[in-house]
């Protein structure tokens, strides 16, 4: 009970925090509020597998209307050879206390479809609810590892925590500078790698400053998923024939109760 209420503690944000996200900005899916579902009991008689890559070490849910998020540890790093799928099934529970399944969702383990991703042995899950169905409260909800065949390898039952608000947090990093040599009085495309540290972001924002230099805040305008690197081009003009430093930001952009922008320092050589 312990590890629920400090997994919970780690994704609660307070409704001041909420209330003071920009008018007009929406959190990207991964911040997805709603119930939150552990999954530390296997039903009756199960037994775990004996191959690690299909056990369920660790896992917790989020689960809203429209969007089934959260994550999924194993016991071992999937390979193609040990490729499973993880199945959330959702449903009703019945008198008789078992579940009735009205909607099933997952995803590979081995080569997550995306917006779904992995880590090692770490399944992030984004799973989609369309359909009316998804408008449903839910009451029951099971977790499984299954097999290409159908045969179900490890299944934990759910645990409904309550309701959360989960924190979306926007990160990135710089990862690389190239086109550093410019010719003085031009403008010059210099490109910056950039890796997202954090929630899926809607774009990623890029600037730069400096003495000796003049730019044009660059924008990277489509969906940056976790974990992903992308190529953002600032325009940059060098102002004088000895070099300049420049210093370079990039933030990510969507509707993010925090943000960790990123800054690195460059020196721009004439050419």
């Amino acid at each position: 009970m312990t590890r629920v209420l400090a997994r919970a503690l780690s994704l609660v944000v307070g409704l001041g925090l909420l209330a003071g996200l920009p008018t007009g900005t929406t959190a990207p899916a991964v911040a997805a509020s709603g119930d939150m579902w552990s999954f530390e009991t296997r039903p009756d008689g199960a037994e775990p597998p004996a191959e690690p890559a299909h056990r369920i070490e660790d896992a917790y849910l989020v689960v809203n209307p429209g969007l089934v998020s959260g994550t999924v540890t194993l016991g071992a790093a999937p390979e193609e050879a040990t490729d499973s799928e993880i199945q959330v099934s959702l449903g009703n529970e019945r008198e008789d206390g078992t579940c009735l399944v009205r909607r099933l969702v997952g995803t590979p383990t081995f080569e997550p479809v995306r917006p779904n991703s992995r880590e090692g042995a770490s399944v992030r899950v984004e799973l989609p609810l369309t359909g009316g169905a998804g408008r449903q409260a839910w009451t029951c909800v099971q977790l499984a590892v299954v097999a290409a065949d159908g045969v179900v390898l490890d299944r934990r039952e759910g645990t409904n925590d309550g309701y959360v608000i989960a924190d979306p947090v926007g990160a990135v990093e710089i990862r690389a500078v190239r086109g550093k040599e410019l010719r003085p009085g031009r403008w010059t495309s210099v490109e910056v790698t950039i890796r997202n540290a954090g929630s899926d972001a809607y774009g990623i924002l890029v600037t730069g400053s400096g003495r000796g230099v003049r730019t044009e805040p660059a924008v990277y305008g489509a969906r940056v998923y976790r974990d992903e690197s992308v190529k953002v081009y600032l325009r940059v003009k060098l102002l004088r024939a000895r070099g300049a430093s420049l210093t370079i930001e990039a933030a990510p952009l969507g509707g993010f109760v925090e943000v960790h922008p990123d800054q690195r320092k460059v020196w721009l050589r004439p050419r």
